[in-house]
């Protein structure tokens, strides 16, 4: 029925415009050990699991990074990034050598996405960076409310862009808790977004049953809708829009086929990188450090049944002959 997706990672988004996205797993240790994490699977990371990069290898990443000329969203996770022992030199390295684009005259948006349990000296101590942001994940199986939300409010204050993944956990047993920090993220003005789980292969839903998403409807069915849909009707556009209750309920992200405009890539703690969607391995910036200097914007054909990213869902996406 729906023809396109237009939403981009910007108001001018263009066939030129489109920003590349760098997803960083800057090391593979975490202080949780949530029952749903893909990142644990031995499929996934094999032997990697528990090692950690050393900081020549981190700064010749961000050197290849920063080779890039496409403006960038980079966005550093793990594991939790937050551990890494030289992560403020990895802020400091990305926020000078990569934190601007030059020939498009905007500025690269860093980001970071974490758990929230460092103690709250920690991120006091934390310096401001301009165009960079905290995404902040909820996993009701290990946090605590009111010290995840002190750590949010310490960093907005700050002067950082703020939002929050609440992680939508399949048991009856938690959701007590993720009410209450929801209710608790609204008081205090932040920006929510209610986070449905993958399977291990990370392109299928999790399995929730009938009674979770009655409950889900009750609590995020009126969420903000803001995934543009647009379909040609009677010789004109409608738009239709959509929050992500509506689009995984529905079964409206199927896009099977269609031209998928996916500038996503993913940077492993090895170096290794892949393009999001594919199993093929696209480089390895320790024996390929000008990778990024390369990459272009590729239209590709959508090969899953659904499409299940957060990221992936706001990317461009039309029919043949529908652009």
């Amino acid at each position: 029925m729906l023809n396109t997706v237009r939403q981009g990672h910007d108001d001018r988004f263009t066939e030129d415009f489109t920003r590349i996205c760098i997803h960083w797993d800057l090391l593979l240790i975490c202080n949780y050990k949530c029952s749903y994490c893909y990142a644990r699977n031995p499929n996934f990371y094999k032997d990697g699991w528990l090692k950690l990069p050393g900081w020549d290898q981190q700064e010749s990443i961000i050197e290849s990074i920063s080779k890039c000329s496409h403006p960038m969203n980079i966005g550093l996770l793990g594991g939790e990034p937050t551990l890494y022992p030289h992560f403020h030199k990895v802020i400091d390295k990305l926020h000078n050598e990569c934190g601007y684009n030059e020939k498009f005259d905007v500025p690269n948006y860093i980001y970071t996405v974490t758990n929230g349990s460092q103690p709250r000296e920690w991120f006091e101590k934390m310096k401001y960076y301009k165009d960079m942001s905290f995404l902040w994940s909820y996993h009701p199986e290990f946090a605590d409310t009111e010290p995840f939300i002190t750590n949010i409010k310490i960093m907005r204050d700050k002067g950082y862009g703020t939002k929050v993944n609440l992680i939508l956990h399949a048991s009856k047993a938690f959701r007590g808790k993720l009410e209450q920090t929801y209710l608790r993220c609204k008081e205090e003005g932040f920006k929510v977004h209610p986070h449905f789980l993958y399977q291990e292969d990370a392109n299928n839903l999790w399995r929730y049953s009938d009674d979770f998403w009655k409950w889900a409807k009750d609590w995020f069915g009126e969420e903000e809708r803001d995934l543009e849909f647009q379909e040609y009707k009677d010789g004109k556009i409608v738009k239709h829009l959509f929050n992500d209750y509506e689009i995984y309920f529905n079964k409206i992200n199927s896009f099977k086929g269609f031209n998928c405009m996916n500038s996503n890539y993913e940077i492993n703690a090895n170096g290794r990188v892949i393009m999001f969607c594919t199993d093929k391995v696209s480089s390895n910036l320790n024996e390929d450090p000008d990778f990024f200097a390369r990459v272009g914007l590729n239209t590709m054909k959508c090969p899953h049944s659904f499409c299940n990213c957060d990221g992936l869902l706001k990317i461009k996406k039309y029919k043949d002959g529908y652009e």
